[in-house]
């Protein structure tokens, strides 16, 4: 076994310079591994606080057609078409910008259940051409297609609900929940 009687002076003199730089350089290469992983952490939640935002965006434009179709329905059809038209445009240009960052968003990142209610939400879109269609023929009440918009509204809301629930760090937390919640608010 070797001594540090055994060993010359110089090679303590060494020793005792190399643990601490040692100890030094462990704790500068943890700490850089920290502020890497917290980088990678923040640039994901930039993405998903975008996907919210963009789904925020769209929810409202879809309250804002939601009404419009609540009035034209209201009116038999007889008022506030071009109105409607005009919001659903705005509605579908919407759709369009979050369609094409979803389509870019790595929703698996973020774990299985924030993969199927986002893509969940998503899917059921595709069921907007239908209820236009039922809208634009008046073959729906108005309370049905209320009923179909507000579902909608709420499976995207979700999504935003649970993104509060993705961030480790605590300050960006109870931001998204307190944005969550005016969201939920405005429905």
């Amino acid at each position: 076994m070797i001594s540090l009687k055994n060993i010359k002076l110089s090679h303590k003199h060494l020793l005792l310079v190399l643990m601490p730089l040692l100890a030094l350089l462990y704790f500068v290469t943890v700490e850089a591994i920290n502020r890497a992983q917290l980088a990678s952490e923040m640039a994901d939640i930039k993405n998903l606080v975008n996907f919210s935002v963009a789904i925020s965006d769209y929810v409202d434009e879809l309250q804002k057609e939601r009404a419009q179709t609540a009035l034209f329905l209201g009116s038999g059809g007889q008022q506030f078409q071009q109105q409607m038209l005009t919001q659903r445009q705005a509605s579908e240009a919407s759709k369009a910008t979050l369609l094409e960052l979803f389509a870019n968003f790595d929703t698996a990142q973020f774990g299985p259940e924030f993969e199927g209610l986002s893509t969940g939400a998503i899917n059921n879109l595709s069921q907007l051409p239908a209820i236009h269609n039922q809208i634009d023929t008046l073959s729906v009440t108005s309370a049905s297609a209320i009923t179909s918009y507000s579902t909608i509204t709420s499976q995207l809301l979700n999504v935003v609900a649970f993104s509060a629930r993705l961030s480790s760090d605590g300050e960006i937390s109870r931001l998204l929940t307190t944005y969550n919640l005016f969201l939920q608010i405005k429905e």
